[in-house]
């Protein structure tokens, strides 16, 4: 009989897709919520043009969470952006973040899909 025959797995937190549009490579840019207990998720390089994902443990966390991207400049100066303001326990969709640009000063220029489905164009 052919098919299916292992466990199903179902995603159970958000994967965090980032897209690097500006035409250098990224590196070493981090997740992180409100509260959180756990090591911070780290992407250490993002190719030009390359798209990377990742994900955030999210279970466990009571009320709604800021999703932060954060990264640290040449002068070792942490930036931090909200990716998502309104996480809660029980999202378990897709996020695309598209980085555009980085400006003279290391800050990044982006903007973010919540509810990203990567089998559809967006």
């Amino acid at each position: 009989m052919s098919g299916f025959s292992g466990a199903m797995i179902m995603q159970s937190w958000p994967n965090i897709y980032v897209s690097n549009k500006t035409g250098k490579q990224i590196n070493d840019i981090y997740f992180t919520m409100e509260g959180y207990t756990k090591p911070d998720v780290k992407i250490k390089k993002v190719k030009s043009g390359a798209t990377t994902i990742t994900a955030i443990y999210n279970k466990g966390y009571a009320g709604t969470r800021k999703l932060y991207l954060y990264q640290y400049d040449e002068n070792n100066y942490k930036c931090q952006y909200v990716v998502y303001d309104k996480l809660v326990a029980d999202y378990s969709n897709n996020i695309k973040i598209n980085i555009n640009d980085i400006k003279n000063d290391g800050t990044l220029v982006f903007d973010v899909v919540i509810n990203y489905d990567p089998l559809k164009t967006h």
